[in-house]
């Protein structure tokens, strides 16, 4: 598959999520508790997080090291399915179809 497509036809997804950083996650996370299909489309899980080596006063964390967090968030994502896409290059302008429900 060429770097530049990150989502593999036939697949459909009702929601397109850039970003996998704590609320892109927090939101792909909501979406599949929904019911709804999601992907995530980012370079790399855990955003800025990753790269800390501490974050501090994270919901339900008085103090974490980065990596340990982002570590927490795969293995949440995993257990609803979530797929992520880390495949493509950023300076390459990717077109999305948008589809109106209903049409």
């Amino acid at each position: 598959m060429p770097a530049t497509e990150f989502v593999e036809s036939p697949l459909m997804y009702e929601l397109v999520v850039i970003g996998a950083g704590p609320a892109g996650l927090a939101a792909a996370l909501f979406t599949a508790g929904q019911r709804i299909k999601v992907v995530v489309v980012a370079p790399e899980v855990g955003g800025q997080a990753i790269h800390s080596t501490h974050v501090e006063n994270y919901m339900g964390f008085e103090q974490i090291a980065g990596a340990r967090l982002v570590k927490k968030f795969e293995d949440q994502i995993k257990e609803y399915y979530i797929r992520t896409h880390h495949r493509f290059r950023r300076q390459n302008r990717t077109r999305i179809r948008l589809f109106r429900a209903g049409a």
